[in-house]
């Protein structure tokens, strides 16, 4: 059974579940989906916007930010995911989710993007222990920046009680 879907204007936030499909999911049809926002919402991998044999979709003028997994050690989470279907993602902004992509494109699906935004996406990659801990408080999850590579001549010296360091007194010393 196909159908029309039309959204503009609407706020998907802090949603938390433990499906699949993300804040919004739509699954065989067509529409348009234009002006929205969907920020802070926790899935169990791809939680911003899933689109599943959507034929033709136009995604236009939306905020995707912000969002999380709750299987965050999964490979292949996203913040949207296309399978099958044909979308169009006109100046869209889709940024600061953390995962290892910002759209992932399915096999048997195409997506077209027009001055559309992707940034800042990151997997975060803790242990399940972590991931209790970061779920357990309310409003969005935190994000943490990524750690700086040093440069050569950046390195820390190394503390002469370091092991390291002992050893190689030991051998200059014999």
């Amino acid at each position: 059974v196909w159908s029309i879907a039309h959204l503009e204007g609407n706020t998907m936030s802090d949603n938390h579940a433990s499906n699949d499909y993300g804040a919004l999911s739509i699954m065989a049809s067509q529409g348009l989906l234009t002006r929205n926002t969907l920020t802070g919402n926790t899935c169990a991998r791809t939680a911003g916007l899933y689109l599943y044999n959507v034929t033709p979709m136009t995604i236009a003028n939306n905020i995707i930010a912000g969002n999380s997994a709750l299987y965050d050690w999964l490979h292949d989470n996203s913040a949207v995911q296309v399978r099958g279907g044909e979308s169009r993602f006109l100046h869209n902004t889709i940024a600061r989710n953390a995962f290892a992509y910002g759209i992932r494109v399915d096999d048997g699906a195409t997506a077209a993007l027009t001055n559309t935004i992707l940034l800042s996406h990151r997997r975060l990659g803790r242990s399940r222990r972590h991931h209790h801990r970061r779920h357990q408080h309310l409003g969005r999850p935190r994000l943490r920046e990524p750690r700086r590579r040093r440069l050569p001549h950046q390195r820390r010296l190394r503390s002469p009680r370091c092991g390291r360091s002992r050893r190689r007194e030991r051998r200059h010393h014999h």
